[in-house]
């Protein structure tokens, strides 16, 4: 007789409310389990029994058995049945709030981010009035099929856990800029159209923005310029996103950070964790994609340090063309100034130039006097400066100069 371990969290006040949350990234009629994220196992696994419950915002409560392999616990029976019951598929967000006792409340999120509807605790019911017989046979009838096509299946579970691996990370990273997720589908990297809509979390920058605007996205110091078409309020990512996709050599499953580095050029730092096979098993960290790594950047960029506050900006085409160069806002504000003025400009040799450093609402910029200075020290598109904020009443900065050419860097 298979004995149950009982919950061992007996107090009589649940804990305060733990949550996770997981996007389903496989077809739900072939995956009979699913994980739970490894840090709350970490964090509440021992108070877990072999049994908890799921509760529905419609009241339905839900029994689900656990599976435990080391360090990893899934849901399993019951799973299937609640999947099913909601109709969760291929992109759905499931949000677990964890009440204590074994107790989770569930939230279900359609691919387009929206809430869905809750089928009515009335409609189960009707659903449920069968026999316990027929009911008992449908289930094992369920689990032969689920256990059918899990055989059949092409994508086997070394697929599948890299790339809950690859969420898993991209889930971790940590920004002070606006980030948002993108799980990749087969519209995004594959078929005669491909594209991929903003998140919402974006509206508040890009409804500045106007239809056939330029995005930048940027790998590893290598820039794409991708057309942007906002059409009902939202923007969507057109013509030279399949290029990037292509180029970053994109697939299904694979997880994309966008990270928000400058307002005023547009400027998107992509972050790609990488469900293929060469993840990195020892650090569980996605390699960036070759193509990426191609880009002539100095090892010694990543390396420098300083004692003083510090930002990176990446030179690319416009900034030299546009003659203006976007900076990062809240730097800028925190510790150069919250209005426009005139800042220094400094390299190693001592030469000074005047730049106009302009803070708006939307974006903050260098403009006037910095298409001399670019000029006067050769920036080119791939360079990479380093502005070092020396002296805070002077508004002097000294920069640091990497040159793009392989095995060339030349500090100013």
């Amino acid at each position: 007789m298979k004995l149950e371990m009982p919950c061992s969290d007996w107090s009589d006040s649940p804990p305060k409310p733990q949550h996770f949350f997981k996007i389903i990234l496989s077809d739900t009629e072939s995956q009979t389990k699913l994980m739970i994220p490894r840090k709350f196992v970490r964090k509440h696994g021992n108070k877990l029994g072999s049994r908890i419950s799921l509760k529905a915002p419609n009241g339905l409560v839900w029994k689900v058995n656990l599976e435990r392999d080391e360090n990893e616990v899934w849901l399993q029976d019951g799973w299937p049945q609640f999947a099913k019951f909601y109709s969760i598929q291929f992109g759905h967000l499931l949000f677990f709030k964890y009440r204590g006792h074994c107790d989770f409340k569930v939230r279900i999120f359609d691919p387009s981010c929206t809430e869905i509807n809750y089928p009515s605790s009335k409609s189960a019911k009707l659903k449920s009035g069968e026999s316990s017989k027929k009911r008992k046979r449908a289930i094992e009838t369920d689990h032969l099929m689920l256990k059918l096509q899990k055989e059949k299946r092409d994508c086997p579970q070394e697929i599948e856990e890299a790339r809950a691996r690859a969420l898993a990370s991209a889930e971790a990273f940590k920004s002070d800029n606006p980030v948002f997720l993108r799980v990749m589908k087969i519209s995004h990297v594959d078929g005669k159209r491909r594209g991929l809509v903003l998140s919402k979390a974006f509206e508040e920058t890009y409804k500045k923005w106007k239809d056939n605007d330029q995005v930048h996205l940027q790998v590893a110091g290598r820039i794409w310029p991708v057309n942007c078409i906002m059409k009902w309020n939202r923007c969507r990512l057109g013509s030279g996103w399949d290029r990037f996709a292509q180029d970053n050599s994109l697939s299904v499953g694979d997880v994309c950070v966008f990270e928000l580095i400058n307002t005023c050029t547009k400027l998107l730092e992509v972050h790609i964790f990488s469900a293929a096979e060469e993840t990195n098993e020892n650090t569980r960290l996605p390699r960036v994609k070759r193509e990426a790594k191609e880009a002539k950047v100095p090892a010694s960029v990543d390396a420098f340090t300083s004692r003083y506050p510090f930002f990176r900006i990446n030179v690319y085409p416009s900034s030299l063309s546009g003659g203006s160069l976007g900076l990062p806002q809240k730097f800028v504000k925190r510790f150069i100034t919250k209005d426009s003025c005139n800042v220094t400009l400094r390299i190693s040799d001592g030469r000074e130039w005047s730049v106009r450093c302009g803070v708006y609402n939307s974006c903050t910029k260098f403009s006037v006097g910095w298409k001399i200075f670019a000029q006067a020290n050769r920036l080119a598109a791939g360079d990479v400066c380093i502005f070092e904020l020396i002296n805070f009443s002077e508004k002097l900065l000294n920069v640091v100069i990497f040159r793009e050419v392989a095995e060339c860097c030349h500090q100013c």
